[in-house]
This record gives C-alpha cells, structure tokens and sequence, in this order.
C-alpha cells in the first residue's frame, strides 16, 4: 500500500485512499479468517469483490424483513435471484479453495 501511495505521488496521480484502506482491511478479514490473503485487486471473484457485493446486499431493502406478507415483491425486484446467484458463487469459491490444497470435497469430512 505505501508502494502504491509513492508512485502514484511520484506520478502526480490522484490517491484513492478509501479503496486502498478497503484492500487492506479485506485482506487482514481474509488473513484472520480464512487464513489465506485474496489480493486479486479488480477481480470480483476475489474476496475484496465478494465482500463488496455482501455489503451492498446487507444494505439492499429487503420487502420480507420489514413487512413479511409483501416478501413477493422480493422476487419481482430481483433481489432474490442475486442473492442466490451470490451464495452460488460463495460456495463455488469456497469448495475450489478447500478442494486444491486438500484434494478431496469439503462435504465429506
């Protein structure tokens, strides 16, 4: 990150530090809880990318959570088909992370 800090003042271009501090901080998340670092910057398929898309479906208004009966409207919205398309991929991520170092399905153990 203090690389990244220097050139960009070395070049005289702007510094995003908001998404640096992002990166940072996803990383430390990643190192504790997963202990593996996901530095794939730009990638969504990285952790940086899945954390983002979980903040932003956290903060999405859900119809279900305030006023159950008009849960359908969920659905109609797309709400629904993304964040099972999300938990898709989580899981996806998940078992290729668990299976390459392991060899074997995560499901079994």
């Amino acid at each position: 990150m203090v690389e990244k800090v220097r050139l960009s003042c070395l070049n005289g271009a702007a510094v995003d530090l908001s998404d640096m501090f992002l990166t940072v901080s996803n990383n430390i998340i990643s190192r504790s809880a997963l202990g593996r670092i996901y530095e794939n910057e730009g990638c969504d398929e990285s952790f940086g990318g899945l954390s983002r898309k979980a903040i932003d479906l956290i903060a999405s208004f859900c119809f279900k959570d305030m006023f159950h009966f008009l849960g359908w409207m969920d659905t109609l919205t797309g709400l629904v088909a993304v964040i099972e398309a999300e938990m898709v991929l989580a899981n996806l991520l998940y078992w290729f992370d668990w299976n390459i170092p392991h060899g074997g399905n995560p499901a079994e153990d």
